[in-house]
C-alpha cells in the first residue's frame, strides 16, 4: 500500500553534494498492535523532526494494521507501507525461534529500507537523513539540564558496567571447551580495552567540569539548543545550521548515534501541560499522550536502564554498496559506518536524545513480546531520577500547524487502548481454555 505525497516531497530538483536537509526526515518503522501509539508518534515527528517519508511494516504476529492511521497522513506524509514480500523476507530454510525470527525480518526490513531510501535520495528526493528508531520511542534535543552526568563519571560508569558484566556473565571453561564463549569473552574484553584507550580519564584532556576537549566543544553545542516547545526549530533545521561547525557531529559521520533514556510511568503535574491539552482538543486530554503525561526518568548516562543507542544514518554519504542485504543489529547496523557501542556514543556529548516511554500496562503488555514480563515492567516504570520537560508543549506547536479540525482527525483514537486491550485479553483466554 502506497500513499503519496504531492511534488515538494518528491522533487527533482539534483544535488550532486550532501543533500539539503530542509525538505525533513525519513523513517524505517516495525509495529505490532500499536496504533494508539503510532498515531502519537507520527504526529509528534511530524512537528518535530520534521517526519516527511515513512517506510512501515508490521510484525507478522500483529493483529492489527496500522493502513487506516496511515490513510490519514496521505496529504502530509510520503508514506509507503510494506508486506514480506516488499522488501524480499522468507521464512523458507529457517530453522530460528521466536525471537530470532523476529530479529532476522528486523535486520532485513531495515535493510531494504535503507536501499530504498538511498535509490529515492539518489533520484533527487531531498530526505537524506533516515532514523531507525521504534514507535515508543521519540526524538528530541539534549538540552544541558543541572542533572546531566559529565563525561568523565559516564565513562568510569561505563568501564564498571561492563567490566562487571564480562565476569559475572561469560565464563571461560579452564579446559578450553565451549570455545563460542571463550571468543565472546575475548571479544567483550578486546571491546572494554578499546574503550578505555579511547576513552580512559588517563587519556582524557581535562577542560574543565569533567569534560575532555572534544566533550567541553559538544557541551557548548547542547547549551545552543533551542527549546522546542512548539517545534519553531526542527531538528532537521538545527542539524542544517550547526553543519559547517568544525565540532559538528553530523559533519564527519553518515550515521550518527543517539543515546536514549528511559521515561518511566509515573505520573506527574507539570503547568505546562496541566490542562491544556483538553482546552485545545477535547475530549482528548493530557492521559492520550505519553509525551504530556510522563516525565520521570532514568539516570542519564547509565547504560544499566537506557541500554544501546538507536541510530539516524544519512544516506546521502553512503554508496549503495556500503549498504548491507542485512544489518548487523538496529543499534550499529553498518559496523564499517556506525562506530562501536559504548566506545563512541555519550550522553553527555550528544545533541540528541531518544526518550523510550514504558508507558501503561495496557499500552506495554499488548504487545505480546518474550522480554516484556510484569517484574520488568514494575522496575522500569517506577524508576525516578528527576524529570524532563524537553518537547511537553509540541502538540500546541502541531495544532497551529496543521489547525484544530485537521489535528482532531489525525490523532483520532490517540492513547485508546481499550479495544486492543480487550482484543489481546480475550486472545489469551481462548488460549488458556484450548
Amino acid at each position: 500500500i502506497k500513499f503519496y505525497r504531492n511534488n515538494n516531497i518528491l522533487s527533482n530538483h539534483s544535488n550532486t553534494t550532501r543533500a539539503n536537509n530542509q525538505g525533513g526526515a525519513g523513517a524505517c518503522l516495525l509495529v505490532k498492535d500499536e496504533n494508539p501509539r503510532l498515531i502519537e508518534w507520527l504526529a509528534y515527528h511530524y512537528q518535530i523532526l520534521p517526519l516527511r517519508y515513512l517506510v512501515i511494516a508490521s510484525d507478522l504476529s500483529s493483529r492489527t494494521r496500522p493502513s487506516d492511521v496511515l490513510h490519514r497522513w496521505k496529504d502530509l506524509i510520503h508514506i509507503t507501507e510494506w508486506s514480506d514480500v516488499d522488501f524480499g523476507y522468507t521464512t523458507e530454510g529457517e530453522n530460528y525461534n521466536r525471537l530470532m525470527k523476529h530479529r532476522n525480518r528486523q535486520k532485513t526490513f531495515l535493510a531494504q529500507c535503507l536501499h530504498h531510501f538511498k535509490e529515492h535520495n539518489s533520484n533527487g528526493n531531498n530526505i537524506s537523513w533516515v532514523f531507525l528508531h521504534d514507535v515508543d520511542e521519540y526524538v528530541t534535543f539534549n538540552r544541558v539540564t543541572e542533572n546531566d552526568m559529565s563525561k568523565v563519571d559516564e565513562v568510569q560508569k561505563i568501564t564498571n558496567i561492563v567490566n562487571d558484566y564480562i565476569h559475572d556473565n561469560v565464563t571461560v571453561p579452564a579446559d578450553g571447551s565451549a570455545s563460542h564463549i571463550k571468543l565472546t569473552y575475548e571479544r567483550k574484553r578486546r571491546h572494554l580495552d578499546k574503550f578505555q584507550r579511547i576513552n580512559g580519564t588517563a587519556n582524557l584532556e581535562i577542560a574543565g567540569d569533567g569534560y575532555d576537549l572534544k566533550g567541553a566543544a559538544l557541551l557548548e553545542l547542547r547549551r545552543q539548543l533551542p527549546p522546542m516547545d512548539d517545534g519553531s526549530t526542527t531538528i532537521m533545521e538545527f542539524i542544517e545550521k550547526i553543519r559547517q561547525d568544525p565540532h559538528s557531529p553530523f559533519q564527519s559521520n553518515a550515521c550518527h548515534t543517539i543515546p536514549r533514556l528511559v521515561i518511566s510511568a509515573k505520573e506527574e503535574e507539570h503547568p505546562s501541560t496541566y490542562n491544556y491539552v483538553s482546552k485545545l482538543l477535547p475530549p482528548l486530554t493530557k492521559m492520550n499522550f505519553e509525551t504530556l503525561r510522563f516525565y520521570k526518568c532514568a539516570e542519564k548516562g547509565s547504560f544499566d536502564w537506557n541500554k544501546f543507542e538507536k541510530v539516524a544514518i544519512d544516506v546521502s554519504r553512503l554508496s549503495k554498496s556500503k549498504i548491507p542485504d542485512k544489518i548487523q543489529n538496529v543499534h550499529t547496523p553498518i559496523k564499517r559506518v556506525c562506530g562501536t557501542p559504548f566506545v563512541d556514543t555519550f550522553y553527555s556529548e550528544s545533541v540528541l536524545k531518544i526518550h523510550h516511554y514504558i508507558g501503561s500496562w495496557d499500552a506495554y503488555s499488548v504487545k505480546d513480546d518474550l522480554r516484556r514480563n510484569s517484574a520488568k515492567y514494575d522496575a522500569l516504570s517506577s524508576v525516578d531520577y528527576g524529570s524532563v520537560y524537553d518537547a511537553q508543549s509540541w502538540l500546541r506547536g502541531f495544532v497551529n500547524n496543521v489547525g484544530i479540525e485537521r489535528a482532531q482527525s489525525l490523532l483520532d483514537g490517540v492513547g485508546d487502548w481499550s479495544s486492543t486491550a480487550a482484543a489481546y485479553h480475550k486472545e489469551l483466554q481462548v488460549q488458556g481454555g484450548a
